[in-house]
């Protein structure tokens, strides 16, 4: 499909997913050391990741309904354990950054799509979520991801079967959810992560996260 040109939100163009990661659309306020360490250490993974066919082919003018539920099923073997991980870490902070799972609008997606949901193995995902710093450094993959997600809405709308309510609510959103601050949440992950040792700590389970995301949408 054509690139959608239409604005999303309310009259403001949505960041590309290369100015979510490099952060160029935060205000001055929320840029800091924590998010400059998280876009330095993470950019290899972050463009091995992006650089994947079954990503690349969601802007494909050829891009198949098939394909898309092939995506959405691998996502959903990763979003499964990670975001319950994540939710029942203690201490868990992703309520503390303003974090909505996204499970739900995934599972209603497949349902939408496929009738039914995939099993998912229960291994445990290979990021470190032990500590603070390491959920931070989760969440900001977790939650850039979701601005990129706006962008792949608005590539895909149009594509017959599909519409925000049905399909699209795990890239779109729910309907009549606003977008969570993504100001707001870089500046409470770095009020959690004001040392040197938390900022590695969370450049290492975002380098993580991203690997696991990697791993698993590189089987076809």
């Amino acid at each position: 499909m054509p690139p959608d040109d239409k604005r999303c939100g309310q009259g403001k163009e949505m960041p590309s997913i290369k100015e979510v990661h490099d952060n160029k659309h935060l205000s001055v306020g929320a840029r800091g050391e924590l998010l400059t360490q998280l876009r330095r250490g993470t950019s290899a993974q972050h463009r091995q990741l992006e650089s994947l066919p079954r990503l690349r082919r969601l802007f494909a003018e050829d891009y198949r309904i098939s394909e898309y539920i092939a995506l959405l099923q691998a996502l959903y073997s990763v979003f499964r354990p990670l975001e319950a991980n994540l939710l029942n870490s203690v201490p868990a902070v992703a309520g503390d950054l303003g974090y909505r799972s996204r499970f739900s609008d995934l599972e209603s997606d497949l349902v939408d799509l496929a009738g039914d949901l995939p099993v998912v193995d229960g291994i445990v995902p290979r990021v470190p979520l032990h500590s603070v710093s390491a959920q931070v450094g989760c969440l900001y993959v977790l939650e850039g991801s979701r601005l990129g997600g706006r962008l792949i809405a608005r590539q895909l709308a149009g594509m017959p079967g599909l519409s925000p309510d049905r399909g699209m609510r795990f890239f779109a959103g729910s309907p009549g959810a606003n977008l969570p601050d993504w100001d707001q949440f870089c500046r409470r992950a770095e009020s959690l992560c004001d040392s040197s040792p938390a900022r590695k700590a969370a450049v290492a389970a975002a380098a993580a996260t991203f690997t696991l995301f990697h791993e698993q949408l590189s089987y076809e």
